[in-house]
Order: C-alpha cells, then structure tokens, then sequence
C-alpha cells in the first residue's frame, strides 16, 4: 500500500477513535462525578470519581487504539487488495495496448510485405515481356543477318565474275597498250629522278609567265633539281644586275635625268663634241672627261624641284623604284606572297648603294665604263666559281662549243675606270723645225672584271637537257593521254 493512503487510513482511524471517546465520557459525566445542580455555583469534581474516570478513560483508550490497530490493518489490506487490482488493471491495459499495437505493426508487415511481392511480380513480368522482345529481336536480326550473307555471298560471287571478266580484258589488250603502260611507268621514274612535280595549269602559267617577261627562261626547267635552283639563281642575277646597268649605271645618271629625258642626250652630244680631236687639237678626251665631271657636280648640286603631275603625265618613278618595279616584274612569279616584302626592301637597299657609288664615281676625275660584254679568252678572270667552278669543264672541244653555245650570260658587267693623262710638253726640237706635242695617254684600270655564265658550261649545258627531256616527256604524255581518251 502506498505511504499517502496509510496516513490517511491513520487520520480516519483516530478521528474516528476520537469521536467514540467524546461520546463516552459525556455518558460518564451525566451518570456521576458531577452535581447535576452544581451549576448555580462552583463545580467541584469528586476525587475519586476523578481516579475512576482516569481509569476508565485508560481502558477506552486501550480499546480504541486495538480497534483502530485491527480498522488500519482492515484498511491496509483493502488498500493492498485495491492496489493489487489496479496493477492488474494496468497491466491488463498495457497487455491490450500491446496486442493492439501488435497487431497493427502485423498487419502493417503484411501489407508491405503483399505491396512488395506484386512489386516484384509485376517487374518479374516486365522482365519477361523485356526478355520475349529480345528475343523476337534477336531471332529477327539473324534472319536478316542470314539475309545480308546470303547477299553477300551473291556480291562475292558477282565480284568474282567481274574480276575474271577484267583479266580477260586485260590479257587480250593489243601490244600498243602494254606499251603506253610501260612507257607510263619510265616516265613515272624520270620525274622522280629529275624532281618533277605534277605540272597543274598554275604551273604552266607561271613558267609561260617568265618566258614572256624573259626569254631566257624557255631554256630553264623549273623543278626541284640543284641545276634547276643553280639555273634560277643565275637568271636573276642577270635580270638584277642588267636593270642596274639600264637605269643607273649610264652617263649622266640622276634624278633631274628622270624628270627630263631629254637632258642625257644633250650632255652625251656635248661630251661627244669635247672628245673630237678634229679641231687640231690634241687635248679633246681630256677635256670632255672633265666637263663631265664638273657638269655632274652642278646637276648634283642643283635643287630637285619635280614638275607639276598632271592627269595625262603622271610623275615619274625614281630611279630606285624604277630599277625595283622592273626586277619585280620578271621575278615575281618565283617570289612567294611572304617573301615579297624581305625581297623589296633587299633591291630597295642594293639600288640606293648603287646610285650613292655611281653618284661619287661621275664626279671624280676619271670615267667609269659599264660593259655587259664579256670576252670569251678571259673566261679564268670573269668566271663564276658559284655556277662554273674550273673541274666542271667540259672536255669538248672549245671551238667546237663556242661555235654551237656562243653565248655568255652576265651576272655582273664589266666595270673599267679611263683616266685620261694631260698632254706632255714637247721637248727641245732641232733647229730650224717646230717642236711637235705629244698625245695625252688613256689609263685603263678594272675595277671588277664582271662575272659571267657561258652557254657551253656544265650547268647550262645540264639544264637545257634537262628541260629538252622535260618537253619531249610532255609531249609524249600527251600524246598518251590522247590514245588514252580514244
């Protein structure tokens, strides 16, 4: 039993034992121990009925304290039985709890457990229906894989008969195909031996390009071989070195030249004049170089005042534009697009070097005389090593090839300096006779015997039979190409 329900067992068992007291000593006191007409004055108990009431007392007590024992010992175990059956009540709630919530985990279990089984049912039948078009899939794609071998082997078969058809063609073919087959194959090794690449229109017109701007040109094959490249080179620097001689390297060469044309002949006429010894006189040449010179230092001198453009005469190029737009109007096509600016500026610089060098040279004291004609008999002075070295000599005879391959090709001219002395004095003459004066002398020094290419040496000589094969490989393949077509 619990400890509150105890005490309050208690409290109503001695209220109770309390009351029963009370109820007793008021019987006892209207029996004796007090005067009924005591109450007019002082009430004075009896002593012995007070002893006797004490021991009353006592014993009441005595059996109301037992009674209240045996009541609480009453109300204990009712208060045992109520709480014992208060457990019993709980724990048969908590057991009907239980079970409830038991069954709803159970039926919870089941549900989830019969949602997962027609889970797994209805993807083992997608699995099915999956693996049935598969299947039908499958069967289909052999059935056509069948198909295309069935077909296959049709094509094999027609193939065969093709092929077997082309060998019969090919072994009946006429004598004149076999022929041009081998032929093909050796002109196939030529162009591979001589660098020749596939000749496209682009080609052509390139090579006919150069042959109209220089006819030197038509005898220089254009492919990958060093004769080739050598050959190249060589042209242009005679197309190089024969613009500077054109433009710059003449008598009275200046810009106020440019801008009057007509300036160079009169002074050529002038010095012409001068050099005339005609006259009686001795001294001319002399005389003429000197005018030359000191008419040069005037030009030079004099201001350079262009004439007005007009819509008819446009100004004239300087010589330096004049010598690099002749340059690059022959050697522009073997000059590619990125290299055209390095190439400019390269001409750019060789043309102002020569006309600051013949600029000094018209106004020294001597003439200096350009020539592009080189003699064959100092071959050893004006030969290239570069093009013509002296162990690639022909071993022909030289009469023989000066008279078949005369020309010489000049890859830089002649330069020669004339000084002319003044007139030496007579000395004493014999008497009676008139002292005759002596000739002035001409002082001829080379400043560079030019560089020359002749026709007859190795290098040309290589490069024409090579472009002359090259022709004739052409023709031949077109030729070729012809019957092929027919």
């Amino acid at each position: 039993m619990p400890k509150k329900q105890m005490e309050i067992g208690r409290d109503e068992s001695g209220s109770h034992h309390r009351s029963e007291l009370k109820k007793k000593n008021k019987s006892k006191g209207h029996g004796s121990g007090f005067d009924s007409n005591s109450h007019t004055g002082g009430i004075r108990p009896n002593p012995k009925d007070s002893e006797s009431m004490t021991i009353l007392d006592l014993g009441a007590y005595t059996d109301a304290a037992n009674t209240a024992v045996q009541r609480a010992e009453k109300d204990k175990a009712t208060a045992a039985k109520r709480l014992k059956a208060q457990e019993a009540e709980q724990e048969n709630k908590l057991q009907k709890e239980f079970e409830k919530r038991q069954a709803k985990l159970e039926k919870q279990f089941k549900d989830r457990e019969q949602e997962l089984e027609r889970g797994m049912h209805k993807r083992e039948d997608e699995s099915k229906h999956r693996l049935a078009n598969l299947e039908a899939d499958n069967t289909a794609l052999l059935k056509k894989t069948k198909n295309l071998e069935k077909k296959n082997k049709e094509h094999k078969a027609t193939i065969t008969k093709a092929k077997d058809a082309y060998d019969d063609l090919v072994q009946v073919k006429d004598s004149h195909k076999e022929q041009a087959r081998r032929f093909k194959i050796k002109l196939k090794a030529m162009e591979d031996e001589f660098g020749l690449t596939t000749r496209t229109v682009e080609f052509y017109t390139i090579h006919q390009r150069l042959i109209d701007a220089d006819i030197g040109f038509a005898s220089i094959p254009l492919s990958q071989s060093p004769e080739s490249q050598d050959l190249r080179i060589a042209r242009a620097q005679v197309i190089i070195s024969s613009s500077l001689s054109d433009i710059i390297w003449q008598p009275f060469s200046s810009e106020k030249a440019v801008l009057y044309p007509d300036l160079i002949s009169i002074l050529d006429d002038i010095a012409a004049k001068l050099a005339e010894s005609s006259h009686g006189r001795s001294s001319g040449p002399r005389t003429a170089a000197i005018w030359r010179a000191l008419t040069m230092r005037g030009v030079q001198s004099l201001p350079l005042t262009p004439l007005p453009p007009t819509p008819a005469n446009p100004p004239p190029l300087s010589r330096v534009e004049r010598v690099v737009s002749k340059v690059l109007s022959i050697l522009s096509p073997l000059v590619s697009p990125s290299q055209e600016p390095q190439f400019r500026d390269d001409l750019l610089a060789l043309a102002n070097s020569a006309i600051s060098v013949w600029s000094s040279a018209q106004t020294g004291g001597f003439q200096l005389v350009v020539s592009s004609s080189l003699e064959r008999t100092r071959r050893n002075k004006w030969r290239s090593l570069v093009f013509d070295p002296p162990s690639t000599d022909s071993g022909l005879a030289k009469d023989v090839v000066f008279a078949t391959h005369p020309h010489i090709f000049t890859l830089f001219p002649r330069v020669t300096a004339l000084k002319i002395s003044a007139p030496v004095k007579a000395g004493a003459a014999l008497p009676g006779s008139w002292p005759e004066p002596r000739e002035p002398c001409t002082i001829e020094t080379c400043i560079h015997p030019g560089t020359g290419l002749p026709e007859w040496s190795a290098l040309v000589l290589k490069g024409k039979d090579e472009e002359s094969q090259r022709q004739e490989m052409i023709e031949q393949d077109r030729i070729l190409h012809e019957q092929e077509r027919i």
